[in-house]
């Protein structure tokens, strides 16, 4: 593991500055040809998902590892894991795809 764990930092070295190199500038152009969605204006205090944390302590664990604070106040980001267990991650069925669908 040392000599990988030391190719990939030597690699990783080669390649920090170099025209792969993600820079600010970059961003700026490429942000301004997306537009913002129109946000609504949301309290980020939410007593009711508390109450139920306090009721369902699973809910309260799937809530703690699966959710996440969104850079808009009074919005998250979810993580939904559809990879049933003992199956490798990979690509999304049409099923698993229509049940995200179905959530939104």
């Amino acid at each position: 593991p040392e000599v990988f764990a030391a190719k990939v930092e030597a690699e990783m070295a080669h390649l920090r500055g170099g025209q792969t190199t993600l820079t600010e500038a970059e961003v700026q152009r490429v942000s301004r040809h997306f537009v913002d969605p129109q946000y609504k204006a949301l309290s980020d205090q939410h007593a009711e998902l508390a109450a139920l944390d306090a009721l369902h302590p699973g809910f309260a664990r799937w809530r703690q590892r699966n959710v996440l604070a969104h850079k808009k106040p009074g919005y998250i980001a979810v993580t939904l894991s559809l990879k049933p267990t003992g199956v490798a991650p990979g690509d999304l069925t049409d099923k698993q795809l229509d049940a995200v669908a179905d959530l939104a």
